[in-house]
């Protein structure tokens, strides 16, 4: 007993869809400046859906016919190509995630990955109702979710305020950031840039987030004693006596 034969106008649509759903999910990452982009995501779940078309339809010489009322034997074993598909997505997943200095980056990006695969394996198997509806859901975990998940992570962390830090110091960067650290502080957003004068400087720009029982007003007045800093400024910083953060 062979598989039906997959006509080329349903191939083709499988596929198309598989490409319109990675990008949508590929547009909200690509938004966001993440590693794994647009073309990226499109490329997975394309790549899922033809591998998972090609296991389903492409070995149908290997099936064997035997005896009506008994069970088909298969030689070549389609579900094969899907498992490794799931396994394969594991590497390029974990291209994406990497360490910086202020902790753990692209677990969100790889999980996508992994998800897109999903959708594209849905839609090459003909699943359209599952591979829409999962990249719907994967659409309101990203975009709607992303609100919920900043702020409860505001309500343990306190907000992120913007600094802006002129050093002159050799080694006036890392002491800027051990201070942070020493204070359970978190460094996002960071950029550093030349400032032209009589002296080599440079700004440092990033967002600081503290704990709820650390001192805005505090850190600022210990970043602005260490030896090379300039000065320290912040928007929106609260008077002292009313730091809420």
């Amino acid at each position: 007993m062979k598989p039906p034969d997959l006509p080329e106008l349903e191939l083709v649509l499988r596929l198309v869809l598989a490409a319109l759903l990675g990008a949508v999910i590929g547009v909200e990452r690509e938004w966001r400046d993440r590693t794994a982009g647009l073309r990226t995501h499109m490329l997975v779940c394309v790549g899922s859906a033809a591998f998972t078309i090609v296991s389903a339809y492409g070995f149908q010489d290997w099936y064997i016919q035997v005896p009506t009322g008994t069970r088909p034997a298969i030689v070549s074993d389609p579900t094969r190509i899907a498992a490794q598909i799931v396994t394969g997505i594991g590497f390029l997943g974990a291209g994406a995630i990497f360490r910086s200095d202020d902790g753990v980056r692209g677990l969100t990006t790889a999980a996508s990955l992994w998800m897109m695969a999903a959708i594209g394996l849905s839609a090459g198997a003909g699943y359209y109702e599952l591979a829409v509806a999962t990249t719907v859901i994967m659409l309101l975990i990203l975009v709607a979710l992303r609100q919920v998940s900043g702020r409860i992570r505001s309500v343990n962390r306190g907000e992120h305020t913007p600094l802006e830090v002129i050093v002159s110091g050799p080694t006036s960067i890392g002491d800027v950031f051990d201070a942070v650290a020493k204070h359970s502080g978190t460094v996002s957003d960071f950029t550093a840039s030349v400032v032209r004068g009589d002296k080599p400087t440079r700004k440092l720009a990033f967002d600081l987030c503290l704990p709820t029982d650390e001192s805005l007003v505090d850190m600022v007045g210990r970043l602005a004693m260490l030896e090379g800093v300039d000065s320290v400024s912040a928007r929106d910083m609260p008077a002292p006596g009313n730091d809420l953060s």
